[in-house]
């Protein structure tokens, strides 16, 4: 086990980080020893959520582009994102000397709830819900590795750890008592998780490597796809100190190579920022352990004031050129509107759902509750195929 600073959640000195809801059969490990010989449970909890079927589904869902697939862009889908969630929170969790395990874990887990289509299909499915409790992506990750999952002979869902689960809950922030929804307060009445405290580093790392990775990979998609090239993103300063940089070091450089290269610096660039800027924080706090952490004012990972001005000024140009471009509308539109009319017809037609989740259906106690479990199969993105439309708008 790494050397973990003090302020690290450290499931050696405290047994309430690792404890689980549901009690486990302990079948050993090599010569018999606990498994904590070969594996840690933050290590348990990360594989068991690679493992997941949640976790497969994610290579069906689109994020910002819908129609543009397959093509040999390769945009990025709700699995690469997280993939590239967690390799940029790894990074940052060895650089702050935290559990690099749990960090993942969290990271690896904390978009297995959201639908396709991005933001437009999570709205698609509140609408449908909307006098049944709504649907939110950050409540459906907490209820896949809570109650979704069935693959295991003692309990539904993945069994993690409290440190993962509130982990988990709290990556972008701590939750007010009052706030918090009725799926994740209906768990907690029953395993007591703590969500009003500020959450732990490795929390709040994988919170911030989410912002990184969507910008930096999104400003890269929106170039490939032609929406908009290194000319228009030259006016944000510091992309367009990077691409002089390239440019000095590079001899007429293809276009193609320079906009990947100026995406790598800028990744580099943000990475190195939050790691000083964090650490930074973290020695005026001097925090003695995680309790230290938990009772802070406020986030203690962070960026600094001029690449989170920066990043703002990225988020507003996406919006302008990506986000709300007349063809990603349109495409995200017809994908919101295909989950709505799947979800009408599996109203109409419940067994028309796979049978695995017919049975679910048909075990729901109540019109509302099977209404929810035709959300959560639309959820899975693993749904019938939108047809492609006829033409995109140009």
């Amino acid at each position: 086990m790494p050397n973990l600073a003090e302020y690290a959640v450290n499931w050696q000195n405290d047994r309430e980080l690792k404890a689980r809801a549901f009690p486990e059969i302990e079948f050993g490990g090599a010569g018999g020893r606990k498994r904590e010989f070969l594996r840690s449970p933050f290590q348990h909890d990360r594989d068991r959520i690679i493992h997941s079927n949640g976790f497969r589904c994610l290579m069906f869902k689109t994020q910002v582009f819908v129609f543009l697939q397959p093509t040999t862009e390769n945009f990025r889908t709700r699995l690469t994102h997280t993939i590239e969630v967690a390799q940029m929170a790894r990074s940052l969790a060895r650089a702050m000397r935290v559990d690099e395990d749990l960090t993942e874990a969290i990271a690896l887990a904390h978009d297995l709830g959201h639908p396709p289509f991005g933001h437009a299909g999570e709205r698609a499915l509140h609408e449908v819900l909307s006098d049944q409790g709504g649907f939110d992506h950050n409540v459906q990750s907490f209820r896949c590795v809570t109650q979704l999952e069935r693959r295991y002979l003692g309990f539904d869902g993945l069994n993690l750890t409290r440190a993962s689960l509130e982990g988990i809950v709290k990556h972008n922030g701590r939750l007010d008592a009052a706030a918090v929804p009725a799926a994740i307060a209906g768990f907690i009445d029953k395993f007591s998780l703590n969500l009003s405290t500020q959450p732990s580093i490795e929390a709040q790392i994988a919170g911030i490597a989410d912002d990184l990775a969507y910008n930096a990979h999104d400003l890269d998609d929106g170039m490939r796809a032609g929406l908009f090239g290194l000319d228009e993103i030259s006016a944000i300063p510091l992309l367009g100190e990077i691409m002089l940089g390239v440019r000095r070091d590079y001899v007429n450089p293809p276009v193609a190579r320079w906009q990947a290269e100026v995406i790598r610096r800028f990744i580099n660039l943000s990475l190195r920022d939050v790691m000083v800027t964090s650490l930074d924080n973290l020695a005026a706090l001097a925090p003695k352990d995680i309790t230290a952490i938990a009772a802070a004012p406020g986030l203690v990972v962070a960026q600094g004031e001029n690449m989170a001005a920066t990043h703002r000024l990225l988020k507003k140009f996406l919006r302008e050129n990506m986000y709300q471009h007349e063809k990603i509308v349109f495409e995200t539109r017809r994908g919101a509107a295909h989950l709505q009319e799947l979800f009408k017809l599996y109203q109409a037609a419940p067994a028309q759902l796979p049978s695995s989740w017919y049975d679910i259906f048909l075990a729901a106690p109540s019109p509302r509750k099977q209404n929810r479990v035709i959300a959560d199969f639309i959820a899975t993105g693993n749904i019938p195929a939108i047809p492609a439309p006829d033409f995109l708008p140009t």
